[in-house]
């Protein structure tokens, strides 16, 4: 997949579990300021697409993962986080229920290990079936202030206005079967469109002709570790659980039992959650697993860093004991101050 749907020509590539993506098209001001001021359109084919049916399809969902779809209707949508017995994160996804599916949009690097991990909690009372989606779909995304005009005047205007993750299928550009959802990935205003592969080279080409600019993975990188956007292996492994990484806004704390729920709330009954998600805006640039000292203690460890035009900067998980915003402290040969995050949440929004 150099360039899955010869959509544009990239000026470079990188490996994205296992395919080849558009790392640059050589106009990272130039989508920085339509991010700010117009319209970013990113290519998010390498993400997964996976495809769950049958008649208890949202009783799998509500057991099995951290929010509640029992209250969900046809066109709405949901984060929701998959994770094991122990509350450890297997994956962030985007869940989208319709009439006759849920369609669940995974991080690139776990398809393949939700792919595997979901049959084995099938109980012979489940109706459910999972289709991997992933290269039968192009998965474009579209960030920034104007994006809601360009997409209605492409006539995917149903979902403007909408709550985040409210979807509809459409016809866009004269392509049918479309489906626009709430939201583009990051915490900007943004949607992004599930596109039958055939009519997706005519949907970019729509979406670049209305205005919107290219929008690499490495900048997309970069936006996600500025925001605070965890990714897989790095801040969502087994070794954290959903609190940790501020994903409380994917976890229903009244819904009752699914797996690792009992560990879940106790540790926000009793407060007892040991580090959390932080960002670092760095001297200079330090790779991952580089330790986070104060007085020479370590607070934590760097999952994430990127160059940004404001300088170095990265995600860690602190200790909650002693890290806060404000803190500065020792990274590598480089000192940092611990800043909050846009994309998380450290606390439940039901109380």
């Amino acid at each position: 997949m150099t360039d899955l749907l010869a959509l544009e020509q990239a000026t470079t590539y990188r490996d994205i579990a296992g395919k080849q993506v558009a790392a640059s098209y050589g106009n990272d001001e130039a989508a920085r300021i339509a991010i700010r001021e117009g319209c970013a359109l990113a290519n998010r084919s390498h993400w997964g697409l996976i495809r769950l049916t049958g008649s208890t399809r949202l009783n799998y969902l509500h057991n099995q993962t951290t929010n509640d779809f029992k209250r969900l209707q046809p066109g709405q949508g949901t984060e929701t986080v998959f994770v094991t017995a122990t509350a450890r994160v297997v994956d962030l996804v985007t869940a989208l229920v319709a009439e006759d599916a849920v369609w669940l949009l995974t991080s690139p690097e776990r398809r393949e290990v939700l792919l595997n991990w979901m049959p084995r909690f099938v109980f012979f009372t489940d109706d459910v079936q999972f289709q991997d989606e992933t290269d039968n779909y192009a998965i474009l995304s579209l960030v920034g202030p104007t994006s809601s005009t360009l997409i209605t005047a492409l006539g995917a205007g149903a979902v403007v206005g909408q709550p985040l993750d409210a979807h509809s299928l459409v016809t866009l550009a004269g392509v049918e079967g479309v489906r626009a959802v709430v939201g583009g990935g990051l915490g900007n205003e943004g949607y992004t469109l599930i596109v039958p592969l055939a009519g997706a080279g005519a949907v970019w080409t729509a979406l670049r002709q209305a205005g919107a600019e290219p929008l690499g993975a490495d900048l997309w990188e970069t936006l996600r570790v500025e925001q605070g956007r965890p990714s897989a292996n790095r801040e969502l492994t087994e070794e954290h659980n959903p609190l940790e990484a501020g994903l409380w806004q994917a976890v229903s704390f009244s819904k009752g039992c699914y797996i690792g729920q009992e560990i879940i709330a106790r540790l926000d009954t009793y407060q007892k959650l040991k580090q959390q998600l932080w960002g670092l805006r760095l001297s200079a640039p330090v790779p991952p697993g580089t330790p986070i000292l104060v007085e020479d203690k370590e607070l934590g460890t760097v999952t994430s860093m990127a160059e940004t035009p404001n300088g170095p900067f990265a995600l860690a998980y602190l200790r909650t004991k002693g890290g806060e915003a404000g803190v500065t402290a020792r990274v590598g040969e480089a000192t940092a101050t611990v800043v909050e995050l846009p994309y998380l949440t450290r606390g439940r929004s039901d109380i």
